[in-house]
């Protein structure tokens, strides 16, 4: 489901692109044919949001990235890994991390103490 911008000026996800639709049989028109096995594609079931990261962070991600795609056999190929599928890896880990929440001043602050909270948490991975 895509939320609607509230207020004036361009979308700014206006660049991302909708599936083509193919209505039949008295389908809405404007909405996205299901794929053949009827499962909704995982970006249609994404929300969309606007990250603003320094050029150093997202280097990184495009070489963590490149380095998981071209590290995986053909066997591990089921899904491509990209930039999204990382930083959304990261948050289900954040998920998990149990630490102080009170009076943090700044993203410096944030993230010593998600660090902290990372050596404290015992591993869990679902």
């Amino acid at each position: 489901m895509v939320n609607e911008k509230k207020g004036g000026g361009v979308d700014p996800n206006i660049w991302i692109r909708q599936p083509e639709t193919k209505p039949d049989n008295g389908d809405v028109p404007g909405a996205a044919a299901a794929p053949e096995n009827g499962s909704v594609p995982k970006y249609a079931a994404l929300e969309v949001l606007t990250l603003r990261i320094s050029e150093e962070d997202l280097e990184f991600l495009r070489r963590l990235e490149r380095d998981i795609m071209k590290g995986r056999s053909s066997g591990n190929r089921k899904e491509r890994i990209t930039k999204n599928t990382v930083l959304r890896a990261m948050l289900g880990c954040f998920r998990n991390v149990s630490f102080d929440k009170r009076e943090i001043p700044d993203e410096k602050e944030l993230r010593a103490r998600l660090m902290k909270g990372l050596r404290d948490s015992p591993p869990k991975l679902f």
